[in-house]
Parts: structure tokens; sequence; C-alpha cells
């Protein structure tokens, strides 16, 4: 089966590498290939169409912060998916295309492998005015916190996309904050996913490394991956907290691909996990 992935830019790297020395040492027969966002063809309904027929493709990656861009071609969606107005995948199943949201569920099973008892009394944080922060905000409520304090830049975006999921889960109390008052917020949360990429965010990183505003043992995520070391994690792990970085979240998106494909009867999240860390 070929799986097809969509690079919003040149720069942008593969996430399929594991995947795709996993499956040829697995004897899967997947087959990956890579297209940059510009030369396809619109509008995109069509060009899949011919891309599954000529080339037998069923699944495609695309990059969040662009995947809402082309949800309008698509009517028929999963709730999440509805809930969240994006996607970040797209599988024929049944005759049709469908946009699929899989960093939802990716992210919300990564951190119960991470922290199995997430303190959902106490306050969760996202750092990130972005499609990504978004989703984060919603996979801590599906987790059961109640108070989810979300710190951006755009301060519109992060109304909206409130008032957004207010509306669909009641009981939930949010607040908004500009993303540099970080260290001046006293209420201990039990966790902390930042959605940005703090490579070229020096200020803001020096800010989290207080980590005076997360309980000890609680989880620190930080799912976007970022040239060189991450000070940020290592820090964490050193303060006695729980890390997850980009590359977990990777593995368990990854994960839900070999779900979705029906080869998950095959291999166990154990075994695939180790295996998977191997192919590095």
């Amino acid at each position: 089966m070929k799986i097809i992935e969509i690079l919003s830019s040149q720069k942008q790297e593969s996430t399929f590498k594991r995947l795709e020395k996993l499956s040829q040492s697995q004897g899967w027969g997947l087959q990956f290939k890579l297209i940059e966002a510009e030369a396809i063809e619109t509008p995109i309904p069509q060009w899949l169409e011919k891309q599954r027929l000529a080339e037998g493709v069923h699944f495609v990656r695309l990059d969040i912060e662009s995947g809402f861009k082309l949800l309008s071609a698509y009517a028929q969606r999963p709730n999440i998916v509805n809930l969240l107005a994006n996607m970040d995948h797209l599988v024929f199943e049944k005759g049709h295309w469908w946009p699929q949201l899989l960093v939802f569920e990716a992210l919300r099973l990564g951190m119960i492998h991470k922290v199995r008892n997430i303190d959902t009394l106490s306050c969760g944080y996202v750092v990130g005015s972005n499609q990504l922060g978004a989703v984060s905000a919603a996979v801590l409520i599906s987790m059961g916190i109640r108070k989810v304090y979300w710190l951006g830049e755009r301060l519109e975006f992060l109304k909206e996309k409130i008032q957004n999921l207010q509306a669909h889960f009641v009981g939930v109390e949010f607040k908004s904050y500009p993303v540099s008052t970080i260290t001046t917020l006293l209420e201990k949360g039990a966790v902390l996913i930042c959605a940005i990429n703090l490579g070229n965010q020096r200020d803001l990183l020096a800010d989290l490394l207080y980590f005076n505003y997360i309980k000890k043992g609680g989880l620190v995520g930080n799912i976007i991956a970022s040239a060189g070391k991450d000070t940020f994690l290592q820090e964490a792990e050193k303060a006695e907290l729980a890390p997850f970085s980009a590359l977990n979240l990777n593995l368990e998106l990854d994960w839900q691909l070999i779900h979705k494909l029906g080869l998950s009867n095959k291999i166990s999240f154990s075994q695939f996990s180790q295996l998977w860390l191997a192919q590095g």
C-alpha cells in the first residue's frame, strides 16, 4: 500500500523515516511518497482520486497547520474533526476519503503512556496560539482536566477557539494569557503542553525553565521538533517531571496509522515502540 505525505515546504522533513525503515524490516509492504503542497493540482479531491486509482494510495498525511484550509472539500467528517475544524490525515474507507485528526488520539494516548494517573483536579497549561495548541487544549479536556490555561501571542485566535470549545464542553474553565506571562501564573498545574517551536524562542524558553507553574511529577510536553538538543525537556527530567517529546508524538502518530491499516494485530504497541525507536 502506498502512503503519501504532503510537505508544506521544501525545508520540512518526512515524518515517516522510521516507519519506512521498520516496514521494510518487517515486510509490511508499505510504500511512502513525498509531495510538496505547491505541486498538488486543485481541487484536492480530484487529485487524490487520481492518486488512488493510478497508484493505490489510501492514506495521506499532511501538516495540521494547513489541513484546516483543505477541510471544506470534505462534508463527511468524524466528530473530532468537526469539533476542531481541522485534519492531519485523509483515509480512504468504504468508498470515500475521510478527513481524520489522528494527532488528537496520538497525543492523548501518548500522555497516558507517560503518566498513568494525571491529576485532573489541577489545571493544565497549553502554550501556542495555533492549530496544534487547539488540539492540545481539547486533549486535556478529554482527559478530565477542568481548568485549561492557554497562553499565546494571538489572543483573538485563542478567544475564538475557546468559545468553540466552551460550546461543546460544559463545566470547563478556560483562561487565556499572553505567552510572556508564564512566570507570573502561580497556580501549579498537572501538565503543560508546548505547541510552538522553542528553537527560536529564547526568552520563552528561559521563562519555561523556571517550572514554577508545574507540580512535582507533572507532565511537560514539547511537541514541535526543533534542531539540536531539547533543553526544555532535558531540564524537565532533571526537575523530576515527566517529559513528552515530538519524537514521542511521532511514535504515537505512526502507531495510529498502523492501527488504521490493520497491522496492529501483527505487533503489540510495546514491540512496535521498541522497533520504531531502534530505527533512528
